[in-house]
Formats: structure tokens, C-alpha cells, sequence
């Protein structure tokens, strides 16, 4: 890949990636213990067009945010990667998601509390 190729795709997918998590008010941080990322560094590197994400971490942002990989490496306009046999199991996992988000941001609280 040429490397102005490979400079617009990490900016394609850092803007695809910051515009993902802010419409859903979700810190880097938060991102990061989703993904299982060892560094919020690693969000913010691809956020901003420095990084290429690896494709176990660019598989897992495409899970989270429930769109298609494709998506983020701009290969397609939409973010719509539903099939009609799966939009019932699509709601369980975003209504289950909630719930877990909800609890994280809970117990980081009470760390902070305690720290």
C-alpha cells in the first residue's frame, strides 16, 4: 500500500472510530477496557490518524460499535449491518451492552472513591 494510501485509510478509520464512540458519550477509556486494549494511547493513536489498528483490534472495534469492518476502513457509506434474522439478538446484545457499560462506569467510580 502506498504510503498516502495508508496515511487516508488511518485517518478514515480514526474518524470513523471518534465519531462511533462520541455519538454513543463513550471516554477513551471506556473504549479501550471494551476492546480489551492494554493502553487508552492505543484509541487515541488511531482516533487521531497516528496508528493502524491491528485486525484483532479493528475486529473488535467493528463488534462494539455493531458495525461492519468494512465500515470503518471506509469501504462502505453505511454504517447498517443488519441482516433480518439477527436484529432481535442485535437488541438483546445493545440492551445487555447498557447494562454492562452502566456497571463499569459504576464500579470505576467507586475505585475512584477509594484510590
Amino acid at each position: 500500500m502506498r504510503k498516502d494510501n495508508q496515511i487516508a485509510l488511518k485517518q478514515m478509520i480514526g474518524t470513523r472510530v471518534r465519531a462511533l464512540r462520541k455519538e454513543r458519550d463513550w471516554k477513551q477509556q471506556t473504549l479501550t477496557e471494551m476492546i480489551g486494549a492494554k493502553s487508552h494511547t492505543t484509541i487515541s493513536e488511531v482516533e487521531n490518524g497516528h496508528r493502524m489498528p491491528s485486525s484483532a483490534t479493528l475486529r473488535a472495534l467493528a463488534d462494539v460499535f455493531d458495525v461492519p469492518v468494512d465500515y470503518l476502513l471506509g469501504k462502505t457509506a453505511s454504517e447498517d449491518s443488519s441482516a433480518p434474522e439477527t436484529l432481535a439478538l442485535k437488541a438483546s446484545l445493545r440492551s445487555e451492552l447498557a447494562e454492562l457499560r452502566s456497571c463499569l462506569e459504576r464500579a470505576t467510580a467507586l475505585v475512584e472513591m477509594h484510590a
